[in-house]
């Protein structure tokens, strides 16, 4: 299994992805693949991602043949951020946690600290424009 960005199919980097898929299929497996929105599977990012599943061509069974990834989890719940990491522990930038493995906060810098808290809760970060902190733009 492969998971990337969703352009990676189409970007100026797709042929690695064709590439990858190709060596795949050369090796006996078959693949398929497609974009999905990763909250459709309970992680909290509205985004589209590009996923590959692989299966060894002498493993199949008429369970497996026609494999497709599935648009989302039906089982999945939506959830926040805040839902899926907000019992951890606070840290400030550039901390590691020596209780918790791999609870890591980058070491942002200072734009990017104001970005953050000039959003609320759900907020996307299309337009910090017209942040009360001034234009904390991304472009």
């Amino acid at each position: 299994m492969s998971e990337n960005v969703a352009s990676i199919k189409t970007g100026r980097l797709r042929h690695v992805w064709h590439e990858f898929r190709d060596s795949l299929e050369h090796l006996e497996y078959d693949a398929d693949d497609r974009q999905v929105c990763a909250s459709n599977f309970g992680i909290p990012q509205r985004r589209r991602r590009s996923i590959l599943v692989a299966i060894k061509r002498q493993s199949h069974t008429r369970q497996n043949d026609g494999f497709q990834i599935p648009e989302q989890d039906i089982d999945a719940q939506l959830q926040t951020v805040q839902q899926a990491i907000g019992h951890l522990p606070p840290l400030h930038p550039g901390e590691t946690s020596t209780d918790v493995p791999n609870h890591i906060c980058r070491n942002l810098t200072e734009l990017n600290q104001k970005r953050l808290m000039a959003l609320q809760p759900g907020e996307p970060n299309f337009d910090l424009a017209n942040s009360a902190l001034g234009d904390l733009s991304l472009e």
